[in-house]
Parts: C-alpha cells; sequence; structure tokens
C-alpha cells in the first residue's frame, strides 16, 4: 500500500514538472497590430544651389522727344555660368500626429516577449488620412546679369510645403528578439511648390511672376528604420486572460536622411509687355538651369503605439500533460479513501 500511494505520488510530481516546464515554453504568435496614436519629430533643412547655364535679354526704355515722338534705347543683358548658394529657414516638425500598421510575432506567456516586427507602414506626418502640411521657403544668393548699365540680381524663390511623409518596409521581417530593430524599406517625402522669380534693374524690381511649378512628387530613398519595440501586458501579468497588451515602437536619435531633387527655372522669363513702358523685352534662361536642393530629416524621432489583445494559453501539449496530471491525483485521492 505504501509502495502504491509512493508510485502515484512520484507519478503527480513528474507531471506537475512537466506540466510548469511545459507552459513555460510559450507559443509565438503573429498578428496585425494596429498602432492609431504616435508622434513624430524632425528638422528639415535644405542645402543646394541655382545652376544658371547661361541668360541673355533686352532692357528697353523709352524718352519722348519734343516734336519727335518716342524714341526708345535697347540694352542687352546676360549672364554667364554660375550656382550662387541656396538657403532655407530650419522647418521645426515636433510632435506631428503620426498612425501606422504593423505586424508583429511575439511569446505569449506573460509578460509577453517581442520576436520580430515583420512589417510597417508609418505615415509620418498625420494620423490616418489627416496629413499636415508643413510650408518652406527657398531662397537663392542674386545670380548676376551683367549690361552696359551694370549688374542686375536675378533672385528666385521656391515656395513649397511637404504633404507627406511616411515609411513602408520592403517585407524582410526585422528580428526585435533583443527589444531592438531595424526594418528595411522606404523612406518618402511629398513635396509641391513653385519657383518665382524677380529682377532688380537700376534699382527697379520686376517681377517674373511663377516660372514654374512643382507637381506633387514624392521623394524616395531606400533605407532601413531602427527602433526598439516594448510590449507590455496591461493588466500587470495578473490577468484574467486575454487581457490587452499595449505595442509601442519607438526610436530617437536617428541618422540624418538627405533627399535630392531639382526645380528647374530656364526658359523664356519675359517678353516684350508693349506700350512706351520701360522693362523688360526679353528674358531667356538657358537649358539646364535648375535649382538644385537636397532636404535633409535632422534628428528624426517616433513613437507608435497602440493596443491589441494578449492571449496567454497553454498548448496542446500542456492540456494533455494536465489531465494526466489530474487522473494520477484523482487516484491518488480514490487510493486514499480505499486505505480509510
Amino acid at each position: 500500500m505504501i509502495r502504491t500511494k509512493a508510485r502515484f505520488a512520484a507519478l503527480a510530481a513528474v507531471v506537475a514538472v512537466a506540466l510548469l516546464t511545459n507552459r513555460a515554453q510559450a507559443t509565438p504568435v503573429t498578428t496585425p497590430a494596429p498602432l492609431p496614436n504616435g508622434a513624430f519629430g524632425t528638422t528639415l533643412s535644405a542645402t543646394g544651389n541655382a545652376a544658371l547655364t547661361s541668360a541673355s535679354g533686352n532692357y528697353r526704355t523709352w524718352t519722348n522727344i519734343p516734336f519727335i515722338g518716342f524714341v526708345s534705347t535697347n540694352t542687352g543683358l546676360s549672364a554667364s555660368s554660375q550656382s550662387p548658394s541656396i538657403t532655407m529657414p530650419n522647418v521645426n516638425i515636433a510632435n506631428a500626429p503620426a498612425s501606422a500598421t504593423s505586424n508583429i510575432t511575439y511569446d505569449n506567456h506573460a509578460p509577453p516577449s517581442n520576436l520580430s516586427l515583420n512589417s510597417l507602414n508609418a505615415d509620418l506626418n498625420g494620423a490616418g488620412a489627416a496629413n499636415q502640411n508643413y510650408p518652406f521657403t527657398i531662397s537663392a544668393g542674386a545670380i548676376n546679369v551683367s549690361s552696359s548699365l551694370g549688374t542686375f540680381p536675378l533672385t528666385l524663390t521656391v515656395n513649397g510645403q511637404i504633404t507627406d511623409a511616411r515609411f513602408d518596409s520592403s517585407g524582410t521581417p526585422a528580428d526585435a528578439s533583443s527589444g531592438l530593430y531595424s526594418i528595411p524599406g522606404t523612406l518618402s517625402l511629398t513635396i509641391q511648390g513653385t519657383v518665382n522669380g524677380s529682377i532688380s534693374i537700376l534699382g527697379i524690381p520686376i517681377s517674373l511672376g511663377t516660372i514654374y511649378t512643382l507637381p506633387s512628387t514624392t521623394l524616395p530613398i531606400v533605407t532601413s528604420l531602427p527602433g526598439a519595440m516594448v510590449l507590455t501586458d496591461l493588466s500587470g501579468g495578473a490577468g484574467p486572460y486575454p487581457a490587452n497588451m499595449k505595442v509601442d515602437l519607438l526610436a530617437g536619435g536617428i541618422p540624418s536622411v538627405n533627399f535630392s531633387t531639382s526645380l528647374p527655372f530656364s526658359g523664356v522669363l519675359a517678353t516684350d509687355p508693349g506700350g512706351h513702358t520701360a522693362g523688360l523685352t526679353s528674358l531667356i534662361v538657358g537649358a539646364g538651369s535648375a535649382l538644385n536642393v537636397t532636404f535633409t530629416l535632422g534628428n528624426p524621432q517616433y513613437d507608435l503605439n497602440g493596443t491589441l489583445p494578449l492571449a496567454v494559453v497553454p498548448e496542446p501539449g500542456s492540456l494533455a500533460i494536465a489531465g494526466l496530471g489530474f487522473l494520477a491525483m484523482a487516484g491518488l485521492c480514490w487510493r486514499k479513501k480505499q486505505a480509510a
């Protein structure tokens, strides 16, 4: 009798240890993880030049001579190749609303531990479709246009805005078991704007109007986005399960990212206005003249987060072992009753 009890007790102990061991081996769970809440920050700056290949034109003045009438005087204009620098005041983007969709794999024990970030599609300047536009102004240094009357400065200004900033992963999962990840994909800026010009002749500014209109244009850069994944059991490990789990993807101090583009300003910028008013009768800028701009996102940082159910469920093997454990304990109790 004592030997039988000992056997049942040993069986129960073995089953209990096996159950605890199997429960510790959590099941990997792969699931979509919506991240509707978030913020994005960066400082937008720009460098580059206004590369002029050549320019030519004519400036006409009129003199009203008694008994003769109006007499015109034409002054030729010309400019050789030159590339003055551009300047742009920094645009500080702080805590811009952001959102994302993602897919993650994690171990479903409590507390949960992340395994990989499988995909990430992040809208960095708006939550959902509510994108925020960020205006910028670029000014080019004076382009010197020569004439017999002196040197006339031709100036160019870009009035534009960022209409979208996003990151889309390429489909290759990123290991996040250490808490950190670097997921490959494409970071893109969408911009639009106009190039406007003016020239000052004898101290009189003459507007050249809009020289070029930049349609909505996406500037993509293939890169990897680093960050940290933090999973939090919002029940504090106390359950009951399924509980809510917070998913947080965040990063700060990311290396700067550059985007380059060219905005042409070649062509006929002025034509004869007619009449007897002094002014430009022509101004032609040579082919290939363009504003070469490199935009820089400095110190980008983001925080994207959301919640989803955390299901802590024993594996099928655990349930089978648990059943054996219950049977063993029941047998032991029955034996005790029979011996009583």
